[in-house]
């Protein structure tokens, strides 16, 4: 986890795959409990909200050909994660109407608005309950990625990347020596 403008080694990560993303920060633990988190419950454990660019390097020569038991396996090719800075009352964001731009050294290849899974809370609550067996619980300091706004671009050798959310904010990083 990196702040933005982050900066990746490409001799680290080969395939330069990128996404864009809202994180939440976790200010309050949520352990494993019987009774599941309530919505209000996992807001009021979040801190905040961050643009986040996640980065991807895969460890299977194409990793579109995989099993999806297999791209689990390989972390869903998470290597990295680039975050903006908070989102000022970002609980007021209509995120299903907030729009992204992913730009590639200055080019904008992908647009869109809202994220493609809907409510990127439920997603959120769903971890604090059901992943709270396998994981441990969401710890404070935590960052939560909420799935991807734009799904994988990759970027060229030397090149950068930057998402620009309407009213969320942005985050950029750079491939290089």
């Amino acid at each position: 986890v990196q702040a933005s403008p982050g900066q990746v080694s490409e001799a680290s990560c080969l395939d330069r795959g990128v996404e864009a993303e809202i994180a939440v920060r976790i200010a309050r633990d949520l352990p494993p409990r019987e009774a599941p988190y309530s919505r209000d419950e996992v807001l009021a454990a979040i801190g905040s909200a961050h643009p986040a660019m996640e980065v991807l390097q895969s460890r299977y020569v194409d990793v579109d050909a995989v099993d999806p038991l297999s791209a689990l396996a390989d972390s869903l090719s998470h290597f990295g994660l680039v975050v903006g800075p908070a989102i000022p009352d970002w609980q007021a964001l209509d995120l299903a109407r907030e729009g992204v731009r992913l730009l590639v050294d200055g080019a904008e290849v992908k647009a869109r608005t809202s994220n493609p899974a809907g409510d990127m809370i439920r997603l959120v609550v769903w971890l604090a309950n059901e992943g709270a067996h396998w994981a441990g619980g969401l710890q404070a300091g935590q960052f939560v990625t909420t799935g991807s706004w734009t799904g994988k671009d990759t970027v060229p050798p030397g090149g950068k990347a930057r998402i620009t959310f309407d009213q969320a904010g942005e985050a950029a990083v750079r491939f290089g020596a």
